[in-house]
């Protein structure tokens, strides 16, 4: 995290605030009985509390 921090700031910041919005719209699909879906949009958003989506974040790597 605090690579991620160092690396990108703002973009990090971007991610986590786009990941707490993410994590409270998958709070409402759960209460419309869409487990599967919200489960989904919590997996995103912990790949952006953990920088994955940053240009040298695990995901975009290009080794």
């Amino acid at each position: 995290m605090s690579a991620a921090l160092e690396s990108e700031p703002a973009l990090y910041i971007n991610h986590l605030r786009i990941a707490k919005w993410l994590d409270g719209y998958a709070t409402d699909r759960e209460a419309d009985d869409d487990a599967d879906y919200a489960r989904g949009l919590r997996e995103i958003a912990a790949h952006l509390r953990q920088g994955d989506l940053l240009n040298a974040g695990l995901l975009l790597r290009r080794d």
